[in-house]
Parts: structure tokens; C-alpha cells; sequence
């Protein structure tokens, strides 16, 4: 996330800019943060995220969007860029223009160093006011490091973490299983 935000925007000026912009920015508070360029490891964990969940939902009602995918979060008209997005049944879209979920059922977040506290921070707080999110998960990048945040009855979420590349990834939410070794293959990560 950016340090310095750019002046006060409405919601609708942002969404005007970033519909014409080649990068992405997330917007909250009247301000629009420009999107952090991610590492050739992000985006090879993301793959391997993408490849590992595309033949698990194949048969489902579920469909996944990458992060060209914006959400708006409810209530103060914010809007957010998640690294994955499922949804499952209808998408469910702000506007005409079916460029803004309304509805996501998972969100993934792959962390890098200049995201890691806002991922973990305030953007998981904002995820948890989504009434369809049935779970977060972020994903470290440098080294075995899985958290699933999955909602429970009223406003808990249920923290599990996995550390253990023969660790699995249960998604009931979606029906997915995906093994550690399948999100880092051929990552080469740091030493524990």
C-alpha cells in the first residue's frame, strides 16, 4: 500500500479512473493507493494457487477471478483488490459494468513484505464486513506459511495456521483440499 495517498476522490471518480487506469489502485477513506508490484515468487505462488484450484472447482458452482478482480467491501465505499477471488453461484456485481463483486465466498492474499500488516491488518478486518465471505487465507511468500481465517456462527472467524509443507489446505466453504506442497512447488523459499 502506498504511503502517500492522492487527494480526496468520491467513490464514483475513483471508479472512473481505475476503470481507465492500466494499474490498479485500491480505494478507501476518499483516497486512491496505488497497487504495490509484486515478485516473481508472488506471482509463481499465485499460479500455483490458480492451477491447484481450477480442476477442484471445475465442477461446481464456483468460479475463480485473479487479482484483476475488485471487491467492494460494504458499508464506507471501499474497494480492494484481493490476489484471488472465489465466488460461488451467481456473481453478484455493483453496476452495469460486471467489474465489481459484490459476493466473494473466499479470498486469498499472497503476502509480501509491504503488504503483510495491512493484508493481515486492516484488509482482513474490512474482508470480515463482506456477509457472503465464508473464508481468508494468506499465504506467505518466503517461507511455509498458511493462515485460513474461516468465518463462525455471529461475528467469529477461527484462525488455523499451517507450517508443515505436508500440511493441507481444507476449504469446506468451497469443497477444496489443496496440499502445501502444491501452493510452494518449485518455490524456493527462504530458510526457516
Amino acid at each position: 500500500m502506498a504511503a502517500f495517498p492522492t487527494p480526496y476522490l468520491s467513490p464514483e471518480q475513483y471508479l472512473e479512473l481505475d476503470r481507465q487506469s492500466e494499474r490498479r489502485s485500491e480505494y478507501y477513506d476518499g483516497h486512491i493507493y496505488p497497487m504495490q508490484d509484486t515478485s516473481f515468487r508472488h506471482g509463481l505462488i499465485l499460479t500455483n494457487l490458480m492451477g491447484s484450484l481450477i480442476p477442484l472447482l471445475a465442477s461446481s458452482t464456483c468460479r475463480m477471478v485473479t487479482q484483476t478482480g475488485r471487491v467492494q467491501v460494504p458499508g464506507d465505499k471501499k474497494y480492494v483488490y484481493p490476489d484471488l477471488i472465489v465466488v460461488c453461484g451467481k456473481m453478484e456485481f455493483q453496476d452495469g459494468q460486471r467489474d465489481t463483486l459484490l459476493n466473494p465466498t473466499v479470498l486469498f492474499e499472497v503476502l509480501s513484505p509491504s503488504t503483510a500488516d495491512y493484508d493481515r491488518g486492516i484488509k482482513f478486518e474490512w474482508y470480515r464486513s463482506i456477509p457472503g465471505l465464508q473464508a481468508y487465507v494468506v499465504v506467505a511468500h518466503n517461507r511455509v506459511a498458511v493462515t485460513r481465517y474461516t468465518r463462525q456462527t455471529g461475528q467469529r472467524w477461527l484462525l488455523d495456521d499451517f507450517s508443515n509443507i505436508d500440511d493441507t489446505l481444507e476449504l469446506d466453504s468451497i469443497n477444496v483440499r489443496i496440499p502445501l506442497t502444491a501452493i510452494y512447488h518449485d518455490i524456493e523459499l527462504d530458510e526457516q
